[in-house]
C-alpha cells in the first residue's frame, strides 16, 4: 500500500493493523515493488536531494541498501527477482544483481534515448522500450494528379 509518508503492508487476513515497512519512500506509479521471488522491495526515496533507488528485505525489512548512485527512478525486477533495473539520472538503463545491492556496483546497459517506460523480457536478453519517434517526414498530397501525366 502506498502512502506519502512511507510504504506499509496491509494484510487481507489475520493482522488488523497496517505495518510500516519503509519511512519516507515513494512508489510513484510502479506497482512491482516486491520482487517476483518475494524476498525484496525496491523503492525510490528523496533523502539525498534527488530520487534514489533502495532495496530492503521483504516481508521483514532489516536494513536497506542504496542501489543507485547519482539518481535513479522506475525500478523493475527481472522475472526471477535476482536483478533490478532502473533508469539513472543520465537516462541510461542500469542493472544491479541480488549479490551487489551496494552503491557504485551497478552496470549501465544502454541509453533509453528519452523513453519513459520499459520492460524486461523474462529471459533478460531483450527489452521493450517506448522510444519517442522522430517527427514524420513531410507529406505532399497531389490533387488532380492525372493532369501531370504525359499525354
Amino acid at each position: 500500500m502506498y502512502e506519502a509518508s512511507g510504504l506499509f503492508v496491509h494484510h487481507l487476513e489475520g493482522e488488523s493493523e497496517d505495518r510500516r515497512l519503509v519511512e519516507n519512500a515513494t512508489a510513484t506509479t510502479w506497482l512491482n515493488l516486491v520482487s517476483p521471488n518475494g524476498k525484496w522491495i525496491a523503492y525510490s526515496a528523496n533523502e539525498t536531494g534527488q530520487e534514489e533507488i533502495y532495496v530492503t528485505a521483504f516481508p521483514n525489512p532489516s536494513r536497506r541498501w542504496p542501489v543507485s548512485r547519482g539518481g535513479g527512478v522506475r525500478p523493475r525486477w527481472s522475472a526471477d527477482g535476482t536483478e533490478l533495473y532502473y533508469v539513472g539520472a543520465d537516462g541510461r538503463l542500469f542493472v544491479v544483481t541480488e549479490e551487489t545491492f551496494h552503491p557504485g556496483e551497478t552496470f549501465p546497459l544502454f541509453d533509453l534515448q528519452g523513453a519513459s517506460h520499459y520492460d524486461v523480457a523474462p529471459d533478460r536478453q531483450r527489452f521493450l522500450v517506448n522510444v519517442p519517434l522522430p517527427e514524420p517526414p513531410e507529406l505532399n498530397v497531389v490533387m488532380d494528379w492525372k493532369t501531370a501525366l504525359p499525354q
